[in-house]
């Protein structure tokens, strides 16, 4: 009887001492540090026991898993719903907006019927004055009539004019450009090939002083497509007719120093033809003003011959006394220009690295 002394509870205060028993058991409970032990049942007032989740934490989701997957499928197919909308929206918009218009669509292009038309396109200043060098180009390129019925005299008019064109009235960039354009043309090609070497011959013989140089330089250099940039006379004419008439100005003096100065282990050469001091220093003013007007396009675009012009130069200055001071002076500054055409101006970073084999022991 005494073991139970304690624990018998009486009808009338067993909802007085139930509290008084549960605050112990928390008491306990606190000292063991169960606390919040989930594993044992707990008990509310009603004495009713409820299970709890395992694990630690509070349960985040509570539901299956098929619910929860199903949930985020929803979300995806809304996002990509919206993302599909936004997008057709910006193509709507995109295809609503004005495109912008050529110069083919604002500016119609003029038929020329008539050589005397095309001519007066290409020296007539009044004209030009009122049409910009591509609608020219453009009004040139579309009489495919007239150029297909055009004759070799018709084509030496053209070509007379475009040359006059440039060396009076300084277009030779705009008269470059139009070479390229007219270029697919065998008869003009051929043509404008013998009226370049006509106009270099007289540049040297006759001493006419026209800006011969600083024409073949913007020939040189011009917009030329890749498969015609070659100076081949089977694929283009022009080009090839103007590095041969440079590589005759470098000949020129090249003879004429060899003359006087030879390599280490070369014998002096006498050329078999030889020519007059002036002549020798208007081949070299020549090459001066061609580098002077190219600047580095030439060694960018023609390196080899950029590499001739330079041998030439070197050895005429010191060993050559058929040019004048004046003519050695403008080769001098030719000299140094090209040295600066191979540096690079901006800014460079070399990195070097060293790698080490290490022997097995």
């Amino acid at each position: 009887m005494s073991r139970l002394t304690g624990r018998v509870s009486f009808r009338g205060e067993e909802n007085c001492n139930s509290t008084s028993n549960y605050r112990r058991m928390d008491h306990q409970d606190a000292r063991r540090g169960n606390g919040n032990n989930y594993r044992q049942p707990f008990r509310s007032q009603n004495n009713e026991e409820r299970s709890k989740p395992r694990g630690k934490g509070a349960v985040r989701y509570q539901g299956t898993y098929s619910d929860r997957f199903h949930h985020q499928d929803q979300q995806k197919d809304c996002c990509s719903s919206d993302r599909f909308v936004e997008s057709s929206q910006s193509q709507e918009k995109s295809i609503t907006r004005k495109p912008t218009q050529r110069i083919e669509d604002v500016i119609p292009t003029e038929e020329l019927l008539e050589v005397e038309d095309l001519i007066e396109q290409i020296s007539d200043l009044s004209i030009r004055s009122d049409r910009s060098a591509s609608q020219i180009k453009r009004n040139i390129l579309a009489s495919d009539l007239l150029l297909d019925t055009m004759d070799i005299d018709d084509w030496e008019k053209v070509c007379k004019s475009m040359i006059e064109t440039a060396l009076n009235k300084g277009e030779t960039e705009f008269i470059a450009d139009l070479m390229v354009a007219l270029l697919k043309n065998p008869i003009f090609a051929a043509v404008m090939s013998d009226e370049l070497m006509d106009a270099s011959s007289k540049y040297i013989m006759e001493k006419d002083g026209k800006p011969i140089p600083l024409f073949l330089s913007s020939i040189l250099c011009a917009h030329w497509p890749r498969q015609y940039f070659k100076a081949f006379d089977n694929v283009n004419p022009i080009l090839y007719t103007v590095v041969c008439i440079i590589k005759g100005w470098i000949l020129v003096v090249q003879e004429d120093t060899q003359r006087y100065y030879s390599k280490p282990g070369e014998s002096k050469n006498t050329p078999e033809i030889i020519e007059t001091p002036e002549m020798v220093n208007l081949c070299a003013v020549a090459l001066s003003d061609l580098c002077e007007s190219a600047q580095r396009q030439l060694w960018i675009n023609w390196a080899s011959l950029t590499d001739e012009i330079y041998e030439c130069i070197k050895p005429s200055i010191t060993h050559n006394p058929n040019l004048t001071g004046e003519s050695k002076e403008r080769l001098l500054d030719t000299l140094l220009q090209m040295t600066q055409w191979t540096k690079n101006q901006n800014a460079s970073m070399k990195c070097s690295g060293v790698q080490t084999v290490s022997s097995g022991c």
